[in-house]
């Protein structure tokens, strides 16, 4: 396996890996308004995860050029990455491959399964709705877990870059990530001053969509939903603590971690200077 599909595919299931946890923590808040939706939820999500990670897995031409989904998502490109995310009617939007679109009343009878909606529908009318939830849990969260997955990989950098001495191949490659001169002296504060900024963007927006989503779209816990997203939804019991939004919670997190990175790089530069 070439390096460029290892990094690709450590995108995929890095957005996979928090994908899995937003929808166990929005199984788990339909479980406890809806329990005999327990024995199906969890098969439908499996499969629209499937088709999530298909669609990461795709690639997109900007420019003549073709580029992964999940690299654009977790990537710095933000034209790129609102395309992906518009909600229809752009070349590259993902959108039109996660939400299922109304049935086409040209189709023939026999194709009248064409998607995961009608395949449900056809099993039992009322799990259309199901499928229709689960579908637009995937539109609101897709863009965070790709963000917290992003945020990951520049901390990840980060520490990188505070183990290694900064020699001339790395610091021609922030040369022309900077738009500088060959000839530029670039130090290592610049450097990391150019990863930060990276990390306070992809912090910045994970927190600026707390501002922007509706109650209706908040993953509500009533306990600590790391601890049971790996397990059966059944198993919840905290049905008397108090609720709490998840994603703002993680802002929060974010905020913490993003302080930390810059502490350890003002030491960092620090002793280096030493």
């Amino acid at each position: 396996m070439t390096p460029a599909a290892v990094s690709a595919d450590r995108n995929v299931d890095g957005i996979l890996s928090y994908m899995r946890q937003y929808l166990a923590a929005r199984e788990q808040q339909v479980v406890r308004i809806k329990p005999e939706l327990e024995g199906i939820i969890r098969d439908v999500v499996w499969l629209h995860l499937e088709i999530l990670r298909k669609v990461l897995q795709r690639s997109k031409s900007f420019g003549g050029e073709k580029f992964r989904v999940a690299d654009i998502l977790t990537g710095a490109d933000d034209t790129k990455r609102r395309a992906l995310l518009s909600a229809g009617g752009e070349q590259n939007s993902i959108m039109d491959e996660i939400i299922d679109r109304t049935d086409d009343s040209s189709k023939a009878v026999d194709y009248s399964i064409h998607d995961m909606r009608t395949f449900f529908r056809s099993i039992d009318p009322s799990l259309e709705n199901l499928v229709q939830l689960i579908q637009h849990w995937m539109k609101w969260d897709l863009p965070d877990a790709a963000d917290l997955h992003g945020f990951d990989e520049e901390a990840r950098r980060l520490t990188a870059l505070r183990s290694i001495q900064l020699n001339d191949d790395v610091r021609s490659r922030y040369r022309q990530a900077l738009g500088r001169p060959a000839e530029t002296q670039l130090s290592d504060a610049e450097i990391f001053e150019f990863e930060l900024r990276r990390l306070d963007v992809v912090a910045g927006r994970f927190c600026g969509r707390r501002q922007e989503e509706e109650p209706y779209q908040y993953i509500i816990c009533r306990e600590n939903c790391d601890d049971h997203t790996t397990q059966n939804v059944a198993a919840e019991v905290g049905h008397d603590a108090e609720p709490y939004n998840y994603k703002l919670r993680q802002c929060d997190d974010l905020g913490l971690r993003v302080a930390a990175e810059h502490r350890a790089v003002e030491q960092h530069l620090g002793t280096a200077a030493v």
